[in-house]
């Protein structure tokens, strides 16, 4: 699978505009990035390919007020275009071209309001349109057992969508230095944060029929139903005072004493859903505004550096800090009863055509065809939900062995609490008691051969007397039992650049400890903590080291050699009544790796100059050991099992490390 095309240029100016007084910058980028995509072929046998296009502007302007004074505006505009989505499961027509511009800009404040204050002041703002429209006119199709999707592209719901987010900002900070001051120097700094988020999703009625047909190995299975158009809004305010003391009570002793106050408040504007092809299924209906329970937090941090030997060559850093997460706007969707849903029946091909027809399936979502829902019937909000905490412990010691080399040890502990999960409150965890043995069919899916493991597993639902819409709702809740604890070691040496060269290298290793949910479902179940642990590891080597050749030139390489992610065999298991069908993992994650990843780079760069004129040219090396490592596979039981994919909303991102590419570079200053 090549690179077809990659490059990579752009340019830009700035300078004085009134000397000394106002500045500008300009600058413009333009990226393309097209691969072709492993074992996908275009109706006409040729292989498939991706396409990948950015542009990037940039402008700055500064304007000296005053000596004390000055003010900053910027602004940047980006532009993408990605048409991708096919790979050797999806189809080609099932494909989808994202559309996306991007805004990011500013306008700051920055003063001197006396020699030892600084204060500035901040307006700014982020937001996207993102689009995505599809190629395939023909209804969304998938088979659940072998995994392949065809039609109008369904990989983030249908096509087409778009997704608009945005995000202002006010800060305003001051900065007080006071040498010799209450027992020592001090250097306070507060600060007041406002952001304002708003996320809309736009999800029109397709003319291709707003469901999707669910085959089974073939056969015609279950129908699922969107409630298309919709049009989602979401918002959040966070309101937040920072204030930090950096502390010199000895010339060998540095506290850092900080802590956050926040208020986050969101809330769900009124708005309303249209008519649809499934108007029986989702009516029109006017939702009212919710306020979202309330996230009121204060985490103090503390940190410190000591100098133990008085000379500066040996230096202990430690502390802990809390943090409080912030709520995004779309955080709330448990209880927008707008958002994008869908219904799944069970489909019964009675003309044989193999076309999901009106009638060949009970469209009562109470009735006995209905399967299970996805989205917001009933949102209950949890007065009692509090923001996820992260908990910080460090310590490091930094030692100058010789003079220019120094070693760095460090251990971090961290742990995560209040994580949450999205639970169904009217089909209770207790209510899941009528148990589904199946038997693991082994890697190839088929019971009765040679792979079966001869193990059985079984998962549970809850009885038909919940069946039906009548017991569809959702709500969030902290759940202890997500609690995560992480145990990082560093080891690092670095050589300051003398006599010619430099070098750094490092070894990190991290084991993490944490319960979790499987891929079950979005909805936590009895089911969705089945195997669902994550008692993992990952570590990290790396060396880089540049040496000042004869002639100015510059030679440098990096090494890494860094563990493979860990993965799980999961199996499309069948049997039940109310849950017919449910993919569940059969070992732990982490039963499996993919296999360590080992990368070498080297460049070389040469300047040269005259006057204000300077003329870079460079090369790069990537992956000079050509390794081709594979990093995403298909993890399910079944025909595609172990098979080298690429993820399935972005065939941009390669399902293995890249082949050796070599790039030169160009770059002229004046």
């Amino acid at each position: 699978m090549p690179i077809k095309r990659r490059w990579d240029f752009g340019g830009d100016v700035g300078g004085y505009a009134i000397h000394d007084k106002v500045w500008y910058y300009l600058g413009a980028r333009q990226r393309v990035n097209d691969n072709g995509v492993l074992d996908c072929l275009k109706p006409d046998g040729s292989s498939c390919e991706t396409l990948l296009t950015q542009r990037f502007y940039n402008s700055k302007v500064t304007y000296q007020i005053n000596p004390k004074q000055r003010f900053i505006g910027y602004y940047q505009w980006n532009l993408k275009r990605n048409i991708t989505g096919a790979s050797a499961l999806i189809d080609w027509g099932s494909r989808f071209d994202q559309q996306f511009s991007g805004n990011v800009g500013k306008g700051e404040w920055q003063g001197t309001l006396n020699p030892n204050v600084l204060a500035n002041a901040l307006v700014g703002f982020w937001n996207f349109n993102s689009w995505q429209y599809g190629f395939d006119t023909g209804p969304s199709s998938q088979d659940i057992v072998r995994l392949t999707r065809w039609g109008s592209s369904s990989q983030s719901y249908f096509t087409p969508i778009g997704y608009i987010w945005t995000k202002y900002n006010v800060k305003a900070a001051v900065s007080w230095y006071a040498a010799d001051g209450f027992l020592g120097d001090h250097n306070v700094k507060g600060r007041l944060d406002f952001i304002a988020g708003l996320t809309n999703i736009q999800s029109p009625e397709h003319a291709n029929g707003n469901y999707q047909r669910q085959y089974s190995n073939g056969t015609p299975f279950q129908a699922q139903v969107f409630n298309l158009p919709v049009d989602v809004r979401n918002t959040d305010h966070y309101y937040g005072f920072f204030v930090k003391d950096e502390w010199r009570p000895s010339k060998r002793l540095t506290l850092s004493l900080d802590a956050r106050l926040a208020f986050d408040r969101g809330f769900i504007p009124e708005q309303s859903h249209a008519v649809g092809q499934f108007a029986s299924i989702y009516p029109a209906a006017t939702y009212a505004r919710i306020d979202v329970t309330a996230w009121d937090t204060f985490v103090p941090r503390l940190h410190a550096a000591y100098d133990v030997t008085g000379d500066g060559k040996t230096v202990i850093k430690g502390g802990w800090g809390r943090f409080a997460a912030i709520r995004g706007a779309d955080d709330a969707n448990y209880v927008n009863r707008n958002v994008i849903a869908s219904t799944t029946f069970r489909w019964r091909d009675l003309n044989g055509n193999r076309n999901f027809d009106l009638g060949e399936t009970n469209l009562d979502p109470n009735g006995p065809d209905f399967v299970s829902q996805t989205g917001t019937t009933l949102g209950i909000l949890n007065p009692d939900e509090r923001p996820p905490i992260s908990d910080e412990f460090s310590l490091s010691l930094e030692r100058q062995l010789v003079p220019n080399v120094a070693v760095r040890v460090t251990g971090i502990y961290s742990q995560d609490t209040n994580n949450a999960f999205v639970i169904n409150p009217l089909i209770p965890f207790e209510a899941y008691t009528v148990p589904i043995t199946n038997r693991d069919p082994g890697p190839d899916g088929v019971l009765g051969n040679a792979d079966d493991t001869g193990r059985s597993f079984t998962y549970y639902e809850f009885p038909t007397s919940m069946h039906g819409t009548a017991f569809q709702a959702t709500t969030r809740v902290n759940a202890p039992e997500l609690d995560a604890r992480y145990r990082s070691f560093e080891l690092a040496v670095s050589r300051r650049l003398v006599n010619r060269w430099q070098a750094m290298a490092s070894f990190s290793y991290t084991r993490l400890r944490a319960q979790g949910l499987n891929v079950a479902g979005a909805v936590a179940t009895p089911n969705t903590r089945f195997l669902g642990d994550n008692n993992t590891r990952e570590w990290s080597a790396k060396a880089s080291g540049a040496y000042q050749l004869p002639f100015d030139v510059l030679a440098s390489v990096n090494y890494e050699l860094r563990s493979g992610a860990p993965w799980q065999r999961t199996v499309l298991f069948r049997g039940g009544v109310e849950i017919p069908t449910i993919v569940l993992p059969v070992e732990p994650l982490g039963a499996r790796y993919y296999d360590n990843i080992h990368l070498l780079d080297a460049r070389a760069r040469k300047e040269f100059r005259y006057r204000a004129h300077r003329l870079a040219l460079g090369v790069d090396v990537f992956n000079l050991l050509n390794i081709n490592t594979v990093t995403s596979i298909t993890t399910r039981s079944g025909p595609a099992f172990g098979r080298v994919t690429t993820a399935p909303d972005n065939t941009a991102t390669l399902p293995f490390i890249p082949g050796r590419n070599v790039q030169f570079t160009l770059n002229y200053t004046f």
